[in-house]
């Protein structure tokens, strides 16, 4: 099931996909993020206002923190551009108590493949699964999430937009992740739309434990700041 909400058409877009396969169960299931911790299925996005009072917080809260969160894609190299979304992703969950996401290799892949993906088709969705495309990068994973975005030209854009609705926040703040792998494109997957084209994979590996299970900064999800 996919989350999708958007302000305006052709102005921003996001989505968000979390699978969790446990590693009992005899199948998947497929959720919008917010299904993880509490079953709620409601999602929102911020209008203009809201997304220049996030930009003003993100420049007052994160720039000491995170260099380059608000570099344009494009004009840094894209290794600058990894480390600040890792940053900031990390930024939030540390500062609600749940552990860092280390960043992988592999998931950097699967972003980066599938964004390269949905902005040369003009198809901004996760595809039929994106969990195989995790697997097909060799990630050997029991619970994978996927978020979206399109329209956002910085980091700090992308991450605030998340972090500012429920299914996406919430597969950032999923407790039990400990791999992230971020994408992104100048370009956009929506024909006529603003450029910005965003994936972030998070997952469990197989043979990893969860190093926390603490729902309580999911379930809160969104944060307005």
């Amino acid at each position: 099931m996919t989350q999708i909400v958007s302000p305006r058409a052709g102005t921003v877009r996001l989505r968000s996909m979390c699978i969790v396969a446990a590693v009992l169960a005899a199948s998947a299931a497929l959720f919008p993020a917010s299904a993880l911790a509490s079953g709620r299925r409601r999602g929102a996005h911020p209008g203009r206002r809201a997304q220049a009072q996030a930009r003003r917080h993100v420049t007052r809260h994160h720039r000491p923190r995170c260099i380059d969160s608000h570099a344009r894609i494009g004009r840094v190299r894209r290794a600058a551009i990894e480390r600040a979304t890792l940053c900031l992703l990390n930024h939030e969950r540390t500062e609600r108590g749940l552990p860092r996401l280390r960043h992988s290799r592999l998931l950097i892949r699967s972003a980066q493949h599938w964004t390269n993906t949905m902005v040369r088709d003009r198809a901004f969705s996760h595809g039929s699964d994106f969990s195989a495309r995790i697997t097909a990068v060799g990630f050997n994973w029991s619970r994978a999430g996927e978020n979206i975005a399109d329209g956002y030209r910085t980091a700090s854009g992308a991450v605030t937009a998340w972090m500012r609705s429920l299914g996406h926040c919430q597969n950032i703040l999923t407790p039990v992740f400990r791999e992230v792998g971020a994408g992104f494109d100048r370009g956009s997957a929506i024909a006529g739309g603003v450029a910005g084209t965003w994936t972030t994979d998070f997952a469990l590996g197989m043979s990893q434990r969860a190093r926390s299970e603490d729902w309580k900064p999911a379930e809160g999800c969104p944060y307005q700041h």
